[in-house]
């Protein structure tokens, strides 16, 4: 059998007055918390050979930090990878690239708000892995157009806007993907070691254009287009950079505030991500036992 070690990386860096600016949307569970009961899941249900990285660039209060210093994670702080005022906090790509104890095979980046159901059936052959996001919204494909224009991105067919609902018609109705647009959600991704770096270099020689309000000077509401511009803009790099990927399994990174569990059969979910302002009073009816303790 082939050597496979997969390093499991997650984002936690807490603003205490302000969480809800750190990648996920405030919820009634602490982001410690958030990250404690995924951390729990991940050790009682996810037998392939890892291990947990935690990075950080804003500091902890003492309790929380003494709190994750007695888990089996590695804890390693970070700094932003370049000085903006709204990128500061949002070094997460620090993930692709931060030196791991163990160096693996993989590397599946997260987020914090997820649960490990059962063991996710993984192609580590190809170069990532990545699950659709909820919808492609008719405003982002003119953001879309404009970053494939503005880096010299790959071309997306037309014909691939047509089908809207993207988780759905993935996890669903199960759509062939390569009839879907790549707009991924980053809650989870899985990325050969090798090619982790490419994907971090392709991204930060961007992200400081686009947090420039003048990129989007012909669009209204920037706030709202800013923030939502990466996700749209990771699925494109992805597949400039490679053509050897395929998506996540279906039911992993599975999001509840888009569907059901029962949806398609709770057996079939491997991996939960209760992202949304309502996602983990949603996931909390279904694993209730997940967030004991």
């Amino acid at each position: 059998m082939t050597y496979i070690f997969v390093n499991i990386v997650i984002f936690l860096s807490p603003m205490y007055n302000n969480e809800t600016t750190i990648g996920v949307v405030n919820k009634k569970l602490s982001l410690v918390k958030q990250f404690y009961y995924f951390y729990k899941s991940i050790k009682k249900n996810w037998t392939f050979p890892n291990r947990i990285t935690l990075i950080h660039s804003t500091d902890f209060t003492k309790d929380d930090f003494d709190f994750l210093s007695q888990l089996d994670i590695d804890i390693i702080k970070t700094k932003p990878d370049f000085d903006h005022p709204d990128f500061r906090w949002h070094n997460a790509w620090q993930r692709y690239i931060v030196k791991t104890k163990i160096k693996g095979t993989h590397r599946l980046i997260c987020e914090c708000d997820q649960l490990a159901i059962t063991n996710p059936q993984f192609d580590y052959n190809v170069n990532f892995q990545a699950g659709f996001a909820g919808s492609i919204q008719p405003y982002q494909k003119k953001v879309i157009d404009k970053f494939i224009k503005e880096f010299n991105l790959i071309t997306i067919s037309n014909e691939k806007y047509k089908r809207i609902k993207l988780f759905e018609e993935y996890n669903v109705k199960k759509t062939n993907y390569k009839l879907l647009f790549p707009h991924f959600n980053n809650g989870i991704i899985l990325v050969k070691e090798q090619f982790a770096k490419k994907v971090y270099d392709a991204m930060i020689d961007k992200l400081f254009i686009i947090y420039d309000n003048n990129f989007w000077k012909e669009f209204n509401n920037i706030t709202k287009i800013k923030h939502h511009s990466i996700q749209l803009l990771v699925g494109i790099v992805l597949i400039t950079l490679t053509q050897n990927w395929r998506p996540l399994p279906i039911g992993c990174n599975f999001i509840t505030t888009i569907c059901d569990p029962n949806t398609i059969g709770r057996n079939n979910v491997s991996h939960i991500h209760y992202c949304g302002k309502m996602g983990y009073e949603m996931v909390l009816k279904y694993y209730p036992n997940y967030f004991k303790g």
